[in-house]
């Protein structure tokens, strides 16, 4: 341990750096920073809006081509991920609309097909 660190200190640092990992560090925060100086934001502005120094924006704007690449092999584990999800979210749907619209055609047959009545005429 470094002896000007204390416990505690050492600690959060710890703990910071496994929320970086898990959370894929600061990949959005950096590409929302290249975006807006390419937009034409100063480094002051774009640095009070995310809480940075300016010379910090600064070294993210310099680093943007890296950043977008990182980024660009980022996003395809993520939207892997996503549609999976979604997929057996989309299967569910389906198959309650499905469901739902089978029950609503067999109630009008019925109605339509009932004996001593004739067929319903719409007139919009």
């Amino acid at each position: 341990m470094r002896p000007d660190l204390s416990q505690t200190t050492l600690h959060s640092i710890q703990l910071l750096r496994k929320l970086q990992i898990m959370c894929g560090g600061y990949v959005g925060r950096e590409l929302d920073i290249v975006k807006r100086h390419e937009h034409g934001e100063g480094t002051s502005v774009i640095g009070c809006v995310h809480g940075l120094a300016p010379s910090t924006v600064h070294s993210i704007v310099k680093s943007a081509d890296k950043i977008k690449e990182m980024a660009g092999s980022a996003i395809p584990l993520t939207a892997t991920k996503v549609t999976r999800f979604r997929d057996a979210e989309m299967k569910n749907m389906e198959q309650i609309l499905s469901n739902r619209y089978n029950k609503e055609n067999k109630a009008l047959m019925v109605i339509d097909n009932a004996p001593g009545h004739p067929p319903a005429v719409v007139d919009w």
